[in-house]
């Protein structure tokens, strides 16, 4: 039997151990030590996963939550300050990439002058309803109507885009020549007759019928021109549309709460809708000097404001709407809807305010920056209305906000960029 003290006596019985072949302890060990390591990697896995599910309060760039080619979103960058509202950060930064979701996509849809959706009225859908009242969606009705309410006529220069896109597409002269309105007889002639038709307000035109409604009218012998030539389209916002779709993204975005961001697109449209007035923020400047483009500097400002950056060179690899020859001879997308050809009063152009959207700045500068000669009293009247700009005079900076601030202008001890207020 066994005492209290637990010493076993001589009659007690000894206890029976159970033995264990070696193999099996062995593997009864790996098993012990496999379910740890299980434990600690779910351990691991659950904090990684945590922590990309998670986000810190700061500046992050907002992405959409799945990648999609019916989507704005690869041409946009979405810039949000996490944390300056109560709501988690987590919450407010998967909320705010489920709308910017939507509206990228919806953009894409809205804008589209190459593709039809179903159930969209878009402007391909348009450009084949000629003649018919069309009901549209209110954000691509109200660009409509800003396009109206300045007299420009921009959108109707669509049909010479298509010798344009194979003009950018070339990947040698000779080619890119074929295209090319200042280069080739029978495109200028081509353009010559086509311009007849863009130009005039009785040959082709977009009635705004209110209530979202629209119609795309063109005369008999502009249809007969188009048949003849294959052309069917004849509104598009081409180069221009970023402008609208940064508007829609961020007035959208504002009008559901989220006021601390900034927008903007590859091709030269920023819009910061961040309602605060201690925020600094900068623009880099990037200017054409002796055939190089250089970084010149920053632009810095405090609050909101719309930016367009106009230019007749390219400056990044999505810059689709360029061709360069190879004396230096530019190419571009900014088309005279008058006569079809590309033009450029100065090689930089960038107009910004903190009134007025995106799209009200650049339906401001158009008919300055597509122009022959430069008018700088034009630019001059626009500071007064609150849209300022700033352009370059060789390495000159030149600009019309006398409050404007500009910091680490270019200078390499050769070349060296100064800024001048100018009126």
């Amino acid at each position: 039997m066994i005492e209290d003290n637990g010493i076993v006596s001589d009659k007690a019985p000894e206890p029976v151990q159970q033995s264990e072949p070696p193999e099996k302890k062995g593997i009864n060990k790996r098993i012990i030590i496999a379910a740890v390591l299980l434990v600690i990697g779910l351990t691991f896995i659950g904090i990684s996963v945590y922590k990309w599910l998670s986000y810190d309060a700061g500046w992050t760039r907002v992405e959409t939550t799945t990648p999609s080619s019916e989507s704005v979103a690869s041409e946009l960058i979405l810039l949000y300050e996490l944390g300056v509202s109560d709501s988690s950060t987590t919450s407010e930064y998967k909320s705010l990439s489920l709308l910017y979701t939507d509206l990228c996509s919806k953009a894409y849809r809205i804008f589209h002058a190459d593709y039809g959706f179903e159930g969209v009225h878009n402007p391909y859908y348009i450009n084949r309803n000629i003649g018919k009242e069309i009901e549209v969606d209110s954000a691509l009705y109200h660009a409509f109507e800003q396009i109206q309410s300045t007299g420009n006529r921009f959108l109707f220069a669509a049909p010479f885009y298509t010798e344009y896109i194979n003009l950018f597409a070339s990947t040698e002269d000779y080619s890119a020549s074929e295209f090319d309105p200042y280069v080739d007889e029978q495109i200028a002639e081509y353009f010559a007759q086509l311009s007849a038709f863009t130009s005039s307000e009785e040959h082709v035109n977009l009635e705004l019928l209110g209530n979202n409604k629209v119609k795309l009218v063109v005369s008999p012998e502009f249809q007969s021109f188009a048949q003849e030539n294959a052309i069917d389209t004849f509104i598009d916002f081409f180069w221009a549309k970023n402008a609208f779709i940064v508007d829609y993204i961020a007035d959208s975005l504002v009008e559901k709460g989220y006021v601390y961001g900034t927008i903007s697109a590859y091709d030269g449209f920023m819009r910061n809708f961040d309602i605060r007035e201690n925020v600094s923020y900068s623009y880099n400047l990037i200017a054409q000097y002796a055939g190089d483009a250089y970084d010149v500097g920053r632009y810095e400002y405090v609050g909101e404001n719309s930016i367009v950056f106009l230019r007749s060179f390219k400056t990044n690899k999505l810059d689709m709407t360029y061709y360069r020859y190879e004396d230096g001879t530019e190419r571009h997308a900014y088309v005279d809807v008058n006569d079809g050809l590309c033009k450029n009063s100065l090689n930089t152009l960038i107009s910004y305010s903190s009134d007025a959207t995106c799209a009200e700045v650049l339906l401001s500068v158009i008919p300055i920056y597509i122009s022959n000669a430069f008018e700088q009293e034009k630019l001059t009247s626009l500071s007064r209305d609150g849209i300022y700009s700033i352009w370059f005079n060789g390495t000159l900076l030149r600009h019309n906000e006398e409050t404007a601030v500009f910091k680490e202008l270019y200078d390499d001890g050769k070349t060296k960029f100064t800024a001048e207020f100018t009126e």
